[in-house]
Order: C-alpha cells, then structure tokens, then sequence
C-alpha cells in the first residue's frame, strides 16, 4: 500500500505537522491493504470557499483526499492545538471514507489480473 501526504499552505505549522506524518508513509508500505492512498492538506483562508472532498480512481486503485482547514482558524492555533485539530480531522475522514469505499476492498489491481476480475471503471 502507498500512502502520501502533501499540502498548500502558509502561515500555519501544518508543513512542520505534514512532516511528522512521514514515518506513516514508510509503515504503510509494508502493509497489505486494497487501494493506495493520497491526502492534501490545505489551509487556505475562508474567502477561497474551498471545501473538503475526496475520489476514487478505479483506474489506478487510489482513493484520493483533499482536507480543506481553515486558515483563519489554524492561525490562531499553537502548534499542539494544530496537531491534535490536523489529527482529529483527519483520522475521523479517513475512516468514513475508507467505509465508503469497502466495495473496492476486493479488488486490487494485482487480485483482479490474478482471478481475472474486471475492474469497472464506473465503480
């Protein structure tokens, strides 16, 4: 399984925070899981009206997250305030969207060739 963190933003301490995540990214590759995973952080101000949203690539098997913070509020933040707000947010929608995406579960690419699965690219 692939995992990745990357992000956009300034003025916040989400980089320093998004660092921290790294030794995820090397755990997650000696894990079994069905589908890679790739999350951006973005703290942007509240006027951008971006908003949280994530996808799954059929094609590639990887579930993409784009987490939208709020500036605003991230500057007013310690650097511990930051980290356990980053951490809460984020594992909270990595499980919903994990549970969203169970069907997808069975279907690696590499289990798919191995039975002859076809993978559909609506799914």
């Amino acid at each position: 399984m692939q995992l990745g963190f990357t992000l956009d933003t300034h003025g916040t301490c989400v980089g320093v925070l998004r660092d921290e995540l790294l030794p995820l990214e090397e755990l997650a590759n000696t894990l079994e899981f069905p589908y890679d995973i790739f999350v951006v952080f973005r703290v942007l101000p509240d006027s951008y009206g971006r908003r949280t949203f994530r996808r799954f690539d059929s094609g590639d098997h990887t579930l993409y997250l784009d987490i939208s913070l709020s500036y605003e509020q991230y500057q007013r933040m310690s650097k511990n305030e930051q980290r356990e707000a980053l951490g809460i947010h984020l594992y909270s929608y990595l499980a919903e969207s994990i549970a969203k995406y169970t069907k997808h579960a069975g279907k690696s690419p590499g289990r798919a060739a191995e039975t002859g699965e076809m993978l559909d690219a609506g799914q």
